[in-house]
């Protein structure tokens, strides 16, 4: 059951990771009941909210992005097995080093006025 390889892999990356805040705001919040799961659409449906969910937060954090990204790359070929699937062990690597992009640039402004 590729869908159970997919929610194990996403909590041991969480756990894994418990000590980067962000990360760990997702501890026990994709837990879904067993009968809701029991089904290939109930798991697709359950991944999809956890993908949805991860979109939403992917700007607070490039290490939600880089969980994001590769989940992504797993439940895309879950939904179509002719997609490659992510190698990884863990969502997130222990060498993973983010980038840290600025939301804005540094850049001041001036106003000129020309008489």
């Amino acid at each position: 059951m590729y869908y159970h390889h997919i929610i194990t892999k996403l909590s041991a990356t969480i756990t894994e990771f418990n000590h980067i805040a962000i990360v760990n705001k997702f501890k026990d919040l994709f837990d879904i009941p067993e009968q809701v799961t029991a089904t290939p659409d109930g798991q697709i449906n359950h991944l999809l909210a956890i993908t949805m969910s991860l979109v939403k937060h992917v700007p607070d954090s490039p290490y939600l992005e880089e969980i994001f990204n590769n989940f992504l790359q797993d439940y895309m070929h879950y939904v179509n097995p002719n997609l490659p699937a992510f190698v990884g062990d863990l969502y997130l690597s222990q060498d993973y080093k983010p980038v840290i992009a600025l939301k804005q640039p540094l850049v001041r402004q001036r106003n000129l006025v020309y008489a």
